[in-house]
C-alpha cells in the first residue's frame, strides 16, 4: 500500500535544552574545608525551556502556520490521534515561530514518516537556517534530531517541515520539553 501523503511530524518530541556542556562555566570560590587557592568550576545556568504550542497537533491546527496543500488528520498517526500532513510536490510547509526567553542550545526532534524522498526538517534561528535533514523515503515513523540549536534571549526559532518530491505527515504524539540529565 502507498500513502499518497507523508507523516513529517508525528511528534515534534523533544525539544531538549543541552546540559551546560555547550555553555562554558565560570571558577567560583572553592566551597568552606576545600584546599586553600582551589578553585571549583561553577555550572552555568540551565538553559530555559521552549515552550511548543500543541506539539502533537491533538488541538488541530492551533500553534502552526499551514500553507496550501497541508492540514490535520487522523489516518495515521504515530501515537495519539491526530497527525499533520503536506501533500506531494514543492512548497508545502507546516511550521511553528517560538521566541526563546534565555540563553542555550537545544535538541528539536520529531518522528516523522514520508510517502517519498527529499522533505525537509529544518530549523531556522532568526530566519537563517541552523540545521536541517533532507528526509528519506520511509514509511514508517523514524526519530529525527536537529542537534545543538544555539539561542540568546529574543531569538526566533522556526520549526518546519517543507514538502519534497511526495507528500509528509507528521503527526501526534504527547511531546516533551526538557533537559538532557
Amino acid at each position: 500500500m502507498t500513502r499518497s501523503r507523508v507523516s513529517l511530524l508525528s511528534a515534534l518530541a523533544l525539544l531538549v535544552p543541552l546540559t551546560p556542556l555547550a555553555l562554558g562555566g565560570q571558577a567560583a570560590a572553592a566551597p568552606p574545608g576545600s584546599a586553600a587557592g582551589q578553585t571549583v568550576q561553577a555550572r552555568p545556568a540551565a538553559p530555559a525551556p521552549l515552550s511548543v504550542v500543541n506539539p502533537g497537533f491533538e488541538q488541530g491546527r492551533t500553534g502552526w502556520q499551514f500553507t496550501a496543500g497541508t492540514g490535520v488528520a487522523t489516518n495515521y498517526p504515530h501515537g495519539a490521534a491526530r497527525l499533520a500532513y503536506l501533500d506531494g510536490g514543492p512548497g508545502m510547509k507546516v511550521s511553528q515561530t517560538v521566541t526563546a526567553t534565555g540563553r542555550g542550545a537545544y535538541d528539536i526532534s520529531a518522528w516523522i514518516a514520508t510517502g517519498g524522498p527529499n522533505g525537509r526538517f529544518t530549523a531556522r534561528v532568526n530566519g537563517a537556517v541552523a540545521g536541517s535533514q533532507t528526509l528519506p523515503s520511509a514509511s514508517n515513523y523514524r526519530r529525527h534530531t536537529l542537534g545543538r540549536i544555539s539561542l540568546a534571549p529574543g531569538d526566533t526559532l522556526e520549526i518546519a517541515f517543507e514538502s519534497g518530491d511526495l507528500p509528509l505527515i507528521p503527526t501526534s504524539e504527547p511531546t516533551s520539553l526538557g533537559r538532557i540529565p
